[in-house]
């Protein structure tokens, strides 16, 4: 109960003037001051309310003689109209006295007002101002047209939040105020009706320091100050507790921070914090997600991702991001949401991947493969991709390691080959190896194709035995690139210069140029005179060979004896026979063998074939042979070749005797 004192003139009598406020069913006291001025007695004390000529309680006190004694007389009476429901009681021993009324409600509130009479001094009036304060009724936290209690959200980081506080009842109107842990944040309020007043608390922005935060609604009826103190309150409260969503605030990549490896496998940690709830964590290289691990700490503040990573080539100085993000704020790669929130934040690494160098094979920019001609320049050019740079070069032509040779034309410089002046014996296939310390890498093959007038083909038949009035075929074979297109024959016997050929009688044109480049003509000696040399020159786009194919034509022959015969690979029950062909005579030959043993005389063998080489088994073992070999052709046999051989006998196998006899 609070008591104010003032002054004021009441019916030009001194009257002093208090005011008291008391809550609704407590008891309040009424002060009077009931003290009689020196040299005099009290009285009387008579209590009104408001306005009425009927006391609501009076008290007298008179002194009277007795057995030689004063003694006080105390008379105290309570009349029943506009009492409190809870009673009355006076007490006059206390300073001031106290008039209690006992339970108060509303009917209770009003102007009392307290009479003093004394035994001589004047009357004394006291004037008290009685309210009853009644609390608030009901206190509510809305919501989007909800109430809400307790623990409210989740909401966004960067949300903006908006709670009514509705109080209802309470006299005088209560003062309804918005705390935040305890710190005043929010005291305007309005009443909305009579009984209603509610204060709209506004957020515009959640923070991080605001996860688990105490909101509390209060309202409070003041009332009554007394000797300067602060007023009295009643209050009731609804407090709230806050969750929010937050966003990652960092990320950091461990691991791997020297240079990766091609081929090896590498363990990269992504660590970030600060979400809540906890992120996911994507790992991406060249914008594709990869695969990884996740382990979260027992607080939930920090993940940890886990990343094994198989770099290749192209990963080299490409990007390798972790990005966290909070699963359930708006989703967004480190942008902005609709709300303002960041949902997500990220972390590169640029990656430097070692790796063995890959090589490509390329003929100069400037020259054009279908066009190289004796005598020209060729270079070539081996376009790396490496990391670290390549230490050496390597350089195969028809798999053959190319060595510089500047006197030759062959100059290298790092990844170029230069070939001054090329030749045909530089057609062919060439590739480059590039080394570093990751490896080698070799490119592919590049084919150098010269061109170059025709010349005759190495090998070929040179020599022709024919009969008179026989036919025989020349083939003209020459190298050439392009192959020639055409042929000009021409003949020449010692008793004549050198004629251009015609189709005649003797000489025929049997096929037209063929896609190697040879050339085919039918040859007829008709008398001893058509002997000679037949001569032949092509000519491609190059132009036409400057030294012609000559080939001999003679009179047929029979063949020379084969030649160098051995006897190799003797057994106990197989001999084979080696030998080198002679002189043909101008005609296919072929070549006999005979074999006898030598003490029966008996043949064993006899074979013709075309090759001087002869293979027999199933022989008995420990015999001694004669072997004849000779050669044949149209015009008859050569001399015979004799050859002596024996099989192995069973013991001298066993004891690894192979003798061989060359004949």
């Amino acid at each position: 109960m609070i008591v104010n004192i003032q002054c004021a003139i009441f019916l030009f009598i001194a009257v002093k003037l208090e005011k008291v406020s008391v809550l609704s069913g407590r008891t309040a006291e009424l002060p009077c001051d009931i003290t009689p001025p020196t040299l005099d007695s009290l009285y009387l004390v008579l209590w009104y309310k408001n306005n009425s000529d009927f006391p609501i309680y009076n008290y007298r006190q008179q002194e009277i003689q007795r057995d030689n004694q004063m003694l006080l007389l105390q008379q105290q009476q309570q009349h029943g109209q506009e009492s409190s429901a809870g009673g009355i009681h006076f007490e006059f021993d206390s300073h001031p006295a106290l008039l209690l009324l006992s339970n108060v409600g509303d009917p209770d509130e009003g102007d009392y007002r307290c009479r003093v009479d004394f035994g001589r001094s004047p009357t004394r009036n006291v004037l008290v101002q009685l309210t009853v304060v009644v609390p608030p009724q009901k206190i509510r936290i809305i919501e989007d047209n909800r109430q809400v209690s307790s623990v409210i959200g989740p909401y966004d980081e960067g949300d903006q939040l908006s709670l009514n506080c509705i109080v209802t009842g309470g006299r005088p109107r209560p003062e309804v105020s918005w705390w935040l842990n305890d710190k005043l944040v929010d005291h305007t309020y309005m009443a909305t009706s009579e009984n209603v007043v509610q204060n709209i608390l506004v957020i515009p922005q959640l923070e991080r320091h605001h996860l688990h935060a105490i909101l509390r609604c209060q309202a409070s009826n003041y009332f009554g100050v007394h000797n300067n103190t602060s007023p009295f309150a009643h209050t009731i409260v609804s407090s709230v507790q806050l969750d929010l969503n937050l966003r990652p605030l960092w990320v950091l990549i461990n691991g791997a921070e020297k240079p990766l490896s091609v081929g090896k496998s590498y363990t990269f940690e992504c660590i970030t914090g600060g979400s809540r709830p906890s992120v996911n964590v994507r790992w991406y290289l060249h914008s594709i997600q990869q695969p990884s691990k996740e382990r979260v700490t027992m607080d939930g503040s920090n993940t940890t991702s886990i990343l094994n990573l198989m770099p290749t080539a192209k990963d080299h100085d490409a990007e390798l991001i972790c990005l966290a993000v909070n699963p359930v704020l708006p989703v967004g790669n480190a942008s902005i949401g609709n709300n303002g929130t960041i949902s997500s934040v990220e972390t590169r690494r640029r990656l430097i991947v070692h790796f063995p160098p890959t090589a490509e094979l390329e003929l100069g920019r400037n020259l054009k493969p279908d066009l190289i001609v004796e005598g020209n320049d060729v270079y070539f050019e081996c376009r790396v991709s490496s990391n670290p740079l390549v230490q050496r070069f390597v350089w195969t032509h028809e798999g053959q390691t190319i060595r510089e040779n500047a006197a030759a034309g062959v100059i290298i410089v790092e990844q170029s080959l230069v070939i001054r002046r090329v030749s045909r014996s530089h057609s062919g296939r060439y590739s480059c190896t590039a080394v570093n310390t990751e490896g080698s890498g070799v490119s592919n093959t590049v084919q150098l194709r010269v061109m170059f007038q025709p010349v005759c083909r190495p090998g070929q038949k040179i020599l022709y035995g024919v009969a008179k009035h026989e036919t025989v075929v020349v083939q003209c074979q020459t190298d050439a690139i392009p192959p020639a297109h055409s042929h000009r024959w021409a003949f020449n016997t010692s008793l004549s210069d050198v004629v251009e050929l015609q189709d005649n009688q003797m000489f025929q044109t049997t096929s037209p140029t063929e896609a190697d480049g040879t050339s085919v003509i039918s040859f007829s000696p008709q008398s001893d005179r058509d002997y000679g040399s037949v001569i032949c020159w092509a000519r491609n786009v190059i132009g036409e060979q400057r030294e012609p194919c000559v080939y001999r034509i003679f009179l047929g022959v029979r063949p020379d004896p084969p030649s160098n015969c051995s006897v190799l690979n003797q057994t106990a029950e197989a001999v084979e026979v080696w030998c080198r062909p002679g002189f043909d005579g101008g005609h296919p030959q072929l070549f006999q063998f005979e074999i006898f043993d030598t003490q029966s005389a008996v043949l064993l063998y006899n074979k013709s074939g075309r090759y001087p080489h002869l293979r027999v088994g199933n022989l008995e073992s420990g015999i001694k042979l004669f072997i004849q070999v000779s050669a044949f052709n149209q015009r008859g046999r050569s001399p015979l070749v004799p050859l002596e051989a024996y099989t192995i006998k069973i013991a001298d196998k066993q004891t690894g005797k192979k003798p061989i006899r060359r004949t």
